[in-house]
């Protein structure tokens, strides 16, 4: 634990405006494609129409004929000229000696619709996409693997050459004895729930702009992604360059969401094109590529053991995910995450989860916000409300009977320890807001008619601040604070901003500590030649981890200012206070030395004045939260997370009972993630948060054709929840500082998903009632809600449930 979590003083609880809202709302934001350099060519990507096929033959002839193309790379060629990306580091599957790999071109067999197989470079990007049309490429088709079933098969040939079978990887975390437990136990439930293929659907996709600079001798690299070292790292690697050769600049993002993370094939292949040509090479994905990719495609079945009063006394989970195909992209680290959230915020001592990574011919994964931790929301809410109906309890009973209590934090289980929280408290006030009561009132009076009320409630743990140590980068971040002579401060950060507002808080931060005011902050990100290394956006670090570590560098930097400043004033350092612009003896506002009058002088004399030790008015410091262990202890456990915000979110919706049709008429939500820095932009996370588990739960799928064709490749397809579709919210915050932080702050920004889609299907149950013998399949688009309501089976048949294991 930190010796004392500190407070951020006057910087808290407070929304400012945010430092570029004007730009963004002016239009004045660069994005990535609003920059196109001069004598720009343009990169098509040449892609698979089939899902699984060995490649024959590719005839490029017809396209290269085509005038304004200047260059066209083939999978054959890039082998010999772009080293394969790396899927899997060395260990991490049994068996294997060295890195699994795959290429950013497919040479001899595509695994799925739309793999890359050749691009193409032209004058302008028509010319680029006709002429990638134009490639013929013959194949030898294979049966396509699509499900989970189907890829782990006895016979099932495997998907790629590194591997033996298509169970990619997996794992056990598990705490006490779960079979005795179960066996013991008066009452048990059972259930399965299958949460439906998604998309992250940032607004802006993902592109790439790299161009040559023979003056430097430098690569320079824009990309919409979130993460600019690692990619510049990720770049030296394939491109056989020195870091310090390449520079990355992200610009502003139009969303994230775990979509713009390394890993991917097409940003290293415009920068090998931009080599080879010398000419700036441009490509930006189409939507319909964007939905090639896939998160999300989860199997689960799960057994809950409980006594009379509904306590749970254990869990056993099997989680299967079908990932797709392999790729270098964070996605396949999802369920291992899924596994480890488990028991989430209950109270239960013996459980065990079983999961499975499954390797498939849909398309392949890429990081998504939740990261997994959806997925453990909605089976343990499933589970929960299985109980209440077995036992005909009210589902607030059974949470109230199983939740941690304050004085069981911190809490650890086989994979987290769990740092602070109220959350008895956080499930009293969620009720309040949402008229519980009232509503379960109005229900008893309407249950006749098709149109009936739903009520679910869900209590969600979220992760936050990863330390994926080995991997993507480790979890502490470092930043750099300069002062100049007019008062104006500079903060280098290596954390980036998917668009959320992050550099606002961080910008708090700054001012508090120097005393002055938040817009005369700047805060750089995404440049790795200005920038310290640091991980970038994921897993909710941008303030945890890169704001504390401008607070700290802050802090290092106001006390050379206070000791400055008791020079100039001639009063003890103990007697500086700071505040408005101003360091001025405590009590006496009017003897005073102006931020910008202290800075000149620091420059112009520095420790040529005795008592001053400073030369610079510049400081660097590297945080680190506690609460991580990334070696392995004598159980084998790690422990990756730092903090864990959590919330209840209670929803009411309106079913439907003829149709199937639902809307989502109000969301009450009470959230928890300790010292809060800005409101504003925690209740914009949230709220957003919501609006995406909302589409989980209704709309988002991405719909595949027996042969392996995706179907849902544009929003006609795939369906997003619009300003129609969403609800009232109410939302609150609670604090309960993080122990293991210095601000006693937790991440904010993947709070929200699975406990948005838990409560709405907790509630969609609710309306059409009964036990059913069917899987719980999101997204529950009306014709599954049908399928629902047919299965029902009358309360009170028993309380062990058998369940389908095939979607609807």
């Amino acid at each position: 634990m930190e010796d004392t979590p500190k407070s951020p003083g006057g910087s808290i609880r407070r929304s400012p405006r945010r430092l570029d809202g004007e730009r963004f709302v002016r239009g004045a934001v660069r994005y990535l494609d609003d920059e196109v350099p001069p004598n720009c060519l343009h990169l098509a990507v040449v892609r698979s129409t089939v899902a699984h096929a060995r490649i024959l033959g590719l005839d490029a002839f017809v396209a290269t004929s085509v005038p304004g193309v200047r260059a066209i790379l083939t999978g054959a060629e890039a082998a010999t000229t772009i080293k394969d990306l790396i899927a899997l580091p060395s260990g991490v599957v049994p068996g294997l000696e060295g890195p699994v790999t795959v290429s950013c071109l497919a040479v001899d067999r595509v695994r799925y619709f739309g793999e890359p197989l050749a691009v193409i470079v032209a004058d302008t990007e028509r010319t680029a996409q006709r002429a990638a049309e134009l490639v013929e490429v013959s194949y030898e088709p294979l049966p396509p693997l699509l499900e989970l079933n189907e890829a782990l098969s006895a016979d099932a040939p495997p998907l790629h050459p590194q591997l033996r079978t298509n169970l990619l990887m997996g794992g056990v975390v598990a705490e006490g004895d779960v079979e005795t437990a179960l066996a013991q136990a008066p009452h048990e439930t059972s259930g399965c729930v299958h949460m439906g293929r998604g998309n992250a659907v940032p607004l802006e996709p993902r592109g790439c702009i790299a161009e040559w600079d023979d003056g430097e001798g430098r690569l320079l690299v824009r990309a919409a992604v979130q993460t600019p070292h690692r990619l510049r790292a990720d770049l030296a690697r394939l491109l056989d360059l020195a870091e310090n050769d390449i520079r990355v600049v992200a610009p502003p993002l139009g969303g994230g969401f775990g979509f713009k993370f390394v890993g991917t094939p097409e940003e290293p292949l415009v920068c090998l094109m931009a080599l080879k040509l010398r000419r700036p090479v441009r490509w930006v994905e189409s939507r319909e590529e964007s939905l090639l990719i896939g998160a999300r495609e989860y199997h689960a079945r799960y057994r809950v053991s409980f006594d009379d009063s509904g306590r749970m006394t254990g869990l056993a989970v099997d989680l299967d995910a079908n990932v797709g195909a392999l790729a270098a992209t964070p996605g396949i680290g999802m369920p291992s995450v899924a596994a480890s959230c488990f028991p989430g915020g209950y109270d239960i001592t013996d459980y065990s989860v079983n999961w499975r990574v499954v390797l498939t011919n849909k398309g392949p994964w890429n990081g998504a916000r939740g990261y997994g931790k959806e997925i453990a929301t909605l089976v343990l809410e499933a589970a929960a409300d299985d109980i209440a109906r077995a036992l005909d309890l009210d589902p607030v009973d059974v949470r109230r009977r199983n939740l941690l209590h304050s004085d069981q934090l911190p809490h650890p289980t086989a994979m987290m320890t769990i740092d602070s929280g109220d959350y008895h408290r956080v499930l009293d006030r969620a009720l309040e807001i949402a008229d519980y009561s009232g509503v379960r009132e109005r229900q008893s009076q309407e249950q006749t008619r098709p149109r009936r009320t739903g009520i679910g409630i869900a209590f969600e743990l979220a992760p936050e601040g990863r330390d994926p140590a080995g991997n993507v980068s480790r979890g502490s971040e470092t930043a750099t604070v300069r002062l100049d002579t007019s008062g104006h401060a500079t903060v280098l950060t290596g954390v980036t901003s998917p668009g959320t507002g992050s550099e606002t808080a961080i910008a708090q931060l700054v001012a508090e500590r120097l005393g002055i005011a938040v817009e005369d902050v700047r805060v750089v990100q995404g440049d790795t030649d200005r920038t310290p290394y640091g991980g970038g956006s994921f897993s909710s670090r941008a303030v945890l981890a890169g704001g504390t570590a401008a607070w700290k560098a802050a802090d290092k930097l106001r006390h050379t200012l206070v000791q400055a400043a008791a020079l100039h004033l001639g009063c003890p350092e103990n007697m500086v206070a700071v505040g408005d612009g101003t360091y001025h003896i405590s009590g006496s506002p009017g003897q005073f030395v102006a931020v910008p009058v202290l800075a000149g002088e620091m420059r112009r004399f520095g420790s040529a004045r005795p008592g001053l030790n400073a030369e610079v008015l510049e400081a660097t410091e590297t945080y680190m939260p506690g609460n991580l262990q990334a070696v392995p202890d004598s159980a084998g456990r790690v422990q990756q997370y730092p903090t864990y915000s959590y919330g209840v979110y209670v929803a009411e919706v309106d079913v439907d009972i003829e149709t199937g049709c639902v809307v989502v008429e109000r969301l009450s939500a009470v959230h928890d993630c300790g010292t809060v820095i800005n409101p504003r932009m925690v209740d914009a996370q949230v709220n957003g948060a919501i609006a995406m588990g909302i589409g989980v739960a209704l709309y988002e799928e991405e719909i595949y054709t027996p042969q392996g064709q995706p179907l849902s490749t544009d929003f006609k397809r795939y369906m997003l929840p619009r300003l129609a579709e969403m609800p009232n919210i109410t939302l609150e915050h609670i604090e309960t500082p993080s122990p293991f932080t210095l601000l006693g702050t937790k991440g904010a920004g993947e709070s929200g998903i699975g406990g948005t889609i838990a409560a709405i299907v907790g509630a969609v149950r609710d309306a059409i009632g009964g036990h059913r013998e069917t899987a719980l399949i999101t997204p529950m688009t009306p014709a599954r809600i049908l399928t629902q309501i047919d299965a029902a089976v009358p309360a009170g048949t028993g309380t062990t449930q058998h369940t389908s294991e095939q979607p609807a």
